[in-house]
């Protein structure tokens, strides 16, 4: 990734493409469209593995852990073509599930996935 020597001194908003931040409520990593500043900050440490971060949330220390694929809490950051980021674990992808509510003349109301991120 081409932030990898700025990422252990600096902290990272992640977000979706649609705007939304990734954050933590209630010890539970989630998606806010808005929040106070500093509950959106993230810290990437480098791990024993050369290439892989654990990523700590600044605020309250909560590290982004791999639930679905095994646990892993150490990521790659592999950058994709469209200028958006993908969190890898050794379990594989980073995904995060969440309601989508689509503004249209009719509300819809559906569930969406995100794996494709946007690192601030």
């Amino acid at each position: 990734m081409h932030h990898q020597k700025q990422m252990p001194t600096k902290t990272w908003k992640i977000k979706t493409s649609d705007g939304r931040f990734l954050s933590v409520e209630g010890g539970e990593v989630k998606l806010q469209q808005s929040a106070a500043e500093n509950m959106l900050d993230w810290l990437f440490q480098p791990a024993e593995e050369h290439g892989r971060f654990y990523i700590k949330h600044a605020t309250t220390g909560v590290t982004l852990v791999d639930t679905v694929n095994g646990g892993y809490d150490s990521w790659s950051v592999e950058d994709c073509f469209d200028g958006t980021a993908q969190l890898v674990s050794r379990g594989g992808l980073f995904r995060h599930f969440d309601n989508l509510i689509e503004q249209s003349q009719s509300i819809k109301q559906g569930f969406a996935e995100y794996y494709n991120w946007l690192i601030e």
